[in-house]
C-alpha cells in the first residue's frame, strides 16, 4: 500500500463518513459539523483550530 500523505490543516467536514473516507488515503485531523448547517459554537471553534494550525473545508452539493 502507498504511504498516506500528511495534512497539517484540519479538515472542516460534514460527517463521520467524510472523515472515514478521507482517512483512508491521508494522515489527517477532521471537524465535523454534523450536517450542512454550522452554529456559533462551531465557527468559534473552527476559528481557533484556524489560529492553530488552519482550516481546509471541504463541501459537497446537497441535492
Amino acid at each position: 500500500m502507498t504511504e498516506k500523505i500528511n495534512i497539517q490543516e484540519v479538515l472542516v467536514v460534514e460527517g463521520k463518513d467524510d472523515t472515514a473516507n478521507l482517512r483512508r488515503f491521508y494522515n489527517v485531523d477532521t471537524y465535523e459539523t454534523r450536517g450542512s448547517a454550522i452554529t456559533e459554537e462551531d465557527l468559534e471553534r473552527i476559528n481557533r483550530l484556524n489560529d492553530l494550525r488552519g482550516v481546509i473545508v471541504l463541501t459537497d452539493p446537497d441535492y
